[in-house]
């Protein structure tokens, strides 16, 4: 009984709006299957299919629900739903892309509408991910957090001495030299320094220099 409601659920848009029965029911099918688990493919054509009105397909759905599964095909990965997020950003932020993937600047610059790329999703959630090219650690979401920022806080084996970059700021105020000379020390990695003068002398909107911020740290 239980199954055949969920047909005449399928069925009833497919009358009212008057598409392809056989497209619609496969659509559905896929889209169940997918949200509970139960699917996986590597058809571009199956993945692309869209399973609702925001635009979430059968890629999506796999990417949520499938531990280590990712498309082969690059283009999967740029699918985006209605807010932007791609299937990029949901693997990205569960920290499974391929190594050789997370290079990929077509990949890192996809944006939702938040401007959060999949390269800010991969600083938050991929500990060990890091990249020194500057234009993607200088992409900025929403908050003014940028990559760099976020690298600076979330993993230990990062580090830069390159101004225009440890000169970043956010909206609120905090540069990305802040986080590295507050960055809580580990086994991982030592503490931030500098000898550049033109770094040192740096001051913030308060005033505050770095020099002076690193003889506080060692205060503390």
């Amino acid at each position: 009984m239980k199954k055949f409601l969920i047909i005449v659920i399928f069925l009833i848009p497919a009358i009212i709006f008057k598409e392809p029965l056989g497209d619609f029911v496969e659509v559905k099918v896929l889209c169940y299957q997918a949200s509970s688990g139960d699917y996986q493919t590597q058809d571009s054509r199956k993945l692309s299919l869209v399973c609702d009105k925001y635009n979430n397909t059968v890629a999506h759905s796999i990417a949520k629900n499938i531990y280590d599964w990712e498309p082969n095909d690059e283009e999967i990965l740029k699918l985006k739903t209605k807010n932007g997020f791609s299937v990029a950003h949901i693997l990205a932020g569960e920290g499974l892309m391929r190594s050789w993937r997370t290079n990929d600047e077509s990949i890192l610059r996809l944006a939702n509408y938040e401007k959060e790329t999949v390269a800010h999703f991969l600083a938050k959630n991929r500990v060990l991910w890091r990249t020194d090219n500057k234009s993607i650690l200088k992409l900025v979401r929403y908050d003014g957090w940028t990559v760099a920022h976020l690298l600076a806080r979330r993993n230990p084996l990062w580090t830069t001495y390159e101004k225009d970059i440890l000169t970043l700021d956010n909206t609120y105020g905090t540069t990305v030299v802040d986080l590295l000379i507050f960055r809580p020390p580990n086994r991982y990695s030592t503490k931030w320094t500098t000898t550049d003068k033109s770094i040192l002398n740096f001051r913030d909107a308060s005033g505050e220099s770095v020099a002076e911020k690193l003889a506080k740290r060692e205060k503390e």
